[in-house]
């Protein structure tokens, strides 16, 4: 009979052998798309947060398949894919599609988690219409979308007739069905705390209909924020260590404590070009969207023009707009100001971000803005494009 000896050095190599795999798993993607050939090629992008790094990387197709190798992840990652079918650059596919209604909705992409091991895609034509195989994670995201399939449906078809129609109706029954899709996301994070889709499910109610922007900052977040908060206290303590449950709190942070709505405004005094004082209180009983910004702030200066479409709509009905301007240079401001046709008063300190307003309402980054009752009370912050519209249309009910 032949006996096999091993040394421990060989059995202490062996027995590591499986965790030296694991240890050098990463995630990797592959998938087809049609029969593409080169020049064809997929734009990969990621952001590591342990490491504060962007990545980006570049894969050809062949006979439309692709394969992809990254790294080692501790955590499952969100990951962008934009399909160049013709091999165009990143920047001319964006150019491209800003041209069209200055939005990024027109590229080919696709957004999903992964995690390490195989992630697999195929579609027979547009990266976004790419069906998933199956895995740990891709069983949770469908059985999340399967859970608020009814609602988020209900949600996005209020959404496109309130954009087409501007009814005040179709859009207080969106905001019903935002309330009816923020309940649904927070019943299944509650009813499955342990999974990686129960925090996608948490932080979906701070998205809401709109793909462009969050949702309005205002009473009706601040109670779904509450719900929130209630579900993600019973999350499993593990899901509490991922990144995203970091912008969960962050969120819940925004909305409870930093932005309270409801709430008296804190009053300030500064002046105008010409010296004159003016006081927030000065428009106590009336609307007043006040709107800090700064001449050099581009998109302070790209939304100014939704900022004069909403007051030449809704000033014969009682809206002020104040604008507080963060410049520092008086020639700077007065510029913008009349190159971009403000009518409405205009302040500023001229102290840049050591403006008396910013500290007061704690404003590290702009455009941003409060919205104002006649009482004095603060209903709404950071209203921009669609979202001011939707705020205005609201009170205004019109």
């Amino acid at each position: 009979m032949k006996t096999t000896k091993m040394t421990w050095a060989g059995l202490a190599f062996a027995l590591f052998l499986p965790v030296l795999g694991f240890a050098q798993q990463v995630f990797t993607l592959s998938g087809k798309i049609g029969r593409l050939n080169a020049p064809a090629k997929i734009y990969i992008s990621y952001y590591l947060y342990e490491k504060q790094k962007m990545v980006k990387d570049t894969v050809t197709l062949k006979d439309g398949n692709f394969s992809y190798r990254g790294i080692q992840l501790k955590q499952p990652l969100s990951v962008e894919m934009v399909l160049s079918p013709e091999g165009k650059s990143l920047s001319a596919l964006m150019n491209s599609s800003y041209a069209i209604d200055e939005t990024l909705d027109h590229m080919d992409k696709l957004v999903m988690y992964v995690d390490n091991g195989a992630n697999r895609i195929s579609s027979a034509d547009l990266l976004a219409n790419a069906v998933i195989a199956p895995s740990k994670l891709e069983l949770e995201r469908r059985l999340f979308e399967t859970f608020v399939k009814t609602e988020k449906q209900q949600m996005d078809s209020l959404n496109t007739a309130w954009k087409l129609s501007k009814d005040v109706q179709v859009l207080n029954g969106l905001y019903a069905a935002e309330a009816a899709y923020s309940k649904q996301c927070v019943l299944f994070a509650k009813r499955n705390p342990a999974k990686f889709y129960a925090l996608v499910a948490l932080n979906s109610v701070f998205s809401g209909a709109d793909k462009r922007s969050r949702r309005i900052e205002d009473a009706k977040l601040q109670r779904d924020a509450l719900l929130v908060k209630e579900a993600y206290g019973q999350l499993a303590p593990a899901l509490k260590t991922k990144t995203l449950a970091e912008s969960v709190k962050y969120s819940l942070t925004e909305v409870l404590e930093k932005k309270k709505a409801n709430v008296k405004a804190v009053n300030f005094v500064q002046h105008t070009a010409d010296g004159k004082a003016v006081s927030l209180n000065d428009y106590r009983g009336k609307y007043v969207f006040v709107d800090f910004w700064a001449s050099w702030c581009g998109p302070c200066r790209a939304e100014n023009p939704n900022v004069l479409k909403a007051y030449k709509l809704y000033k014969g009905a009682g809206l002020e707009v104040l604008g507080v301007s963060f410049d520092d240079k008086k020639e700077a401001w007065l510029k913008a100001v009349e190159e971009d046709a403000m009518p409405w008063t205009q302040i500023s300190a001229l102290k840049g971000f050591e403006n008396e307003a910013a500290k007061i309402y704690k404003i590290q980054g702009i455009p941003s803005s409060l919205l104002i009752n006649p009482e004095g009370e603060i209903i709404a912050y950071d209203l921009r494009g669609l979202n001011l519209e939707k705020k205005l249309a609201e009170v205004f009910k019109k």
